[in-house]
């Protein structure tokens, strides 16, 4: 019976941490989900894989290996796309493994191979992770670009070596080492106390507080932790025999931002504070920036870019030419109209208001003036009361000028001038006068929705006894659909 009571025991702890692992599995994969709509793909991977190693499930390591991807960790994103076909290789439906095949041809284009022969015993690191202990029994895969490969071995130089991995490419290197005949003792560490990778001559040897063997002579000594906090390198001189001691104190760390606009000579302003004209190529503190490059006769582009120590970023911008010609298409209609006349307008009649349909034609000279001709198709003008019925109608031709205030949000400023066939108490032609200011609103590239308040001057004949001849005046608000050719 006491084994029994025991056993019971045994298998209801169990089972109470079988639940608190799923649990803690779950939390860390929710939280992963929340930083990849962040788009934090360093801190995401980090929970998923966490998730991983308490319950191993495929969408964890699937995410996993989406979040290496977008890390350009293409070797590591690659060997767990494979871990998935393999290790749930039953459970897999037909369409979940075609897709997943996919996903490795994609990955598989970033991936290269180093074939790495040297000293036995030897331990290979690539870009600071290691790989290895020479001799190995298979090549690596490693992501394509400029990669960092160091070999070490008790009693002999470390040799470091930028290797360039191209696509599908199977690359062979064969490493000699250089006994060791003079070394010191470095010891380094962060000075409040932080655990962080520390980085001699660009690999990473371990973490604060650490101590080591090193070669006499110069050293660059860094640290790097989480995110971009760490230290930048720092050169120290080791002599033979010698312990030397460093302190470094760890901030956030600059990281490389390169521009490369189109046209070339382009202005690039970033944060509105560093412009300069071509391409940027410079160190900037981590984090987001604002970046916007602009050139006469271009479209301005503004984007946001984040920076990190961890790898340098690049951007290539290229600005769409603005387009000179334009045509506009335009509706309104006309509040308090006002002339020489006897009539009045009743409270609230509608038919004190009129219309207005035009369509306008536009070239620019410079970036912000333009010479315009328009054509004013139908004009209403209206005025009722009890004793008299009083309208004007107009159609006629227009040249304006207009300059163009700001970019994102542009405000135009118009004045044009010409003449009109008057229909009123008779026929006749009657000179137009229109200053404008409009607001626009850019809807697509080369739309733009325009709200405009104008005033139409305009001469009336005189004979009318609805009115008397005399300068008329009328105010519309109108919409003009911009479109630039």
């Amino acid at each position: 019976m006491r084994h029994l009571c025991a056993l019971m025991i045994a298998l209801t702890v169990a089972s109470r941490a079988s639940a608190d692992t799923h649990a803690d599995a779950k939390a860390h994969f929710e939280r992963g989900l929340a930083l990849v709509d962040a788009k934090d793909w360093e801190h995401a991977l980090g929970e998923f894989m966490r998730s991983r190693e308490l319950e191993p499930t495929r969408t964890a390591t699937k995410n996993a290996a989406m979040c290496l991807g977008e890390l350009h960790r293409f070797d590591e994103a690659l060997a767990l796309y494979e871990a998935l076909l393999r290790d749930y290789a039953t459970v897999l439906t037909a369409a979940d493994r075609a897709t997943l095949q996919t996903d490795v041809h994609a990955i598989e284009r970033f991936v290269g191979e180093l074939a790495i022969t040297g000293p036995a015993g030897s331990t290979v690191s690539i870009d600071g992770r290691a790989r290895g202990t020479l001799p190995l029994t298979e090549s690596l895969r490693v992501s394509v670009g400029t990669r960092i490969m160091r070999v070490e071995h008790e009693g002999f130089q470390p040799r470091s070596e930028s290797v360039v991995v191209l696509s599908g490419e199977r690359r062979s290197i064969a490493v000699t080492l250089d006994p060791i005949a003079q070394r010191g003792t470095l010891r380094v560490r962060e000075a409040s106390g932080r655990a962080l990778d520390v980085r001699v001559d660009s690999a990473v040897v371990g973490r604060t507080p650490w101590e080591g063997v090193v070669s006499s002579g110069e050293h660059a000594v860094s640290l790097h932790g989480a995110g971009d906090i760490g230290a930048t390198a720092l050169a120290v001189v080791i002599a033979t025999n010698e312990t030397r001691e460093v302190t470094l104190a760890a901030s956030m760390l600059p990281g490389n931002l390169r521009i490369e606009p189109t046209p070339p000579n382009a202005t690039v302003s970033i944060d509105g504070r560093i412009t300069v004209e071509g391409t940027f190529d410079g160190d900037l503190p981590s984090g987001e920036h604002t970046v916007e490059v602009t050139s006469p006769w271009y479209v301005a582009h503004r984007e946001r870019v984040v920076v990190s120590s961890r790898e340098p970023h690049t951007i290539r911008v290229v600005l769409a030419p603005v387009s000179r010609a334009y045509v506009e298409g335009i509706l309104g209609f006309i509040l308090l109209p006002t002339y020489a006349t006897s009539a009045t307008c009743g409270t609230l009649d509608p038919n004190c208001l009129g219309w207005i349909v035009a369509m306008r034609g536009g070239y620019a000279i410079t970036e912000r003036f333009a010479a315009e001709l328009a054509y004013y198709a139908y004009v209403e003008i209206r005025r009722y009361d009890a004793s008299a019925n009083a309208g004007v109608f107009l159609s006629g031709g227009i040249v304006s000028a207009a300059y163009r205030l700001f970019d994102r949000v542009p405000i135009t400023l118009r004045l044009g001038a010409g003449a009109s066939r008057e229909s009123a108490a008779g026929e006749g032609y009657t000179p137009l006068v229109v200053p404008e200011i409009a607001v626009g609103w850019r809807v697509a590239e080369r739309v733009r929705v325009d709200f405009a308040l104008s005033a139409l001057l305009f001469v009336l004949q005189s004979g009318s006894q609805a009115y008397q001849g005399g300068v008329g005046a009328a105010f519309p608000l109108t919409i003009a659909l911009h479109g630039d050719l």
